[in-house]
């Protein structure tokens, strides 16, 4: 859970002993572009991203090149503004994309 961290919250991240490794990643800010760098990603490598943002909002979240990041890695995106609320469950043998359901709100 990346919060509203921005580049420079992720390399203070990267350069700490923390393992970053995540399954799946809570893009930060929205998505936008003062977030998820190459090397945060690298560092974490996701299998799946989820991206919390409003439909059509008023800052254009997410950024194209975060999505473009996300996709030249390979990772499945998840997008509230897209199919609603998204849960992801994590059973005893990791998660899967039959393990992450979409729940429409309209």
């Amino acid at each position: 859970m990346t919060g509203d961290a921005d580049h420079n919250a992720e390399s203070v991240m990267i350069g700490s002993d923390l393992d970053l490794e995540s399954d799946v990643l809570s893009v930060s800010h929205h998505g936008s572009a003062t977030a998820t760098s190459y090397d945060f990603l690298q560092q974490v490598i996701p299998e799946f991203a989820v991206i919390s943002c409003g439909q059509d909002n008023q800052y254009g979240h997410p950024d194209r090149d975060t999505m473009d990041k996300l996709e030249s890695m390979e990772i499945d995106v998840y997008r509230t503004d897209r199919q609603g609320t998204i849960i992801a469950v994590s059973p005893e043998f990791g998660i899967s994309t039959s393990k992450l359901r979409r729940f429409d709100t309209g």
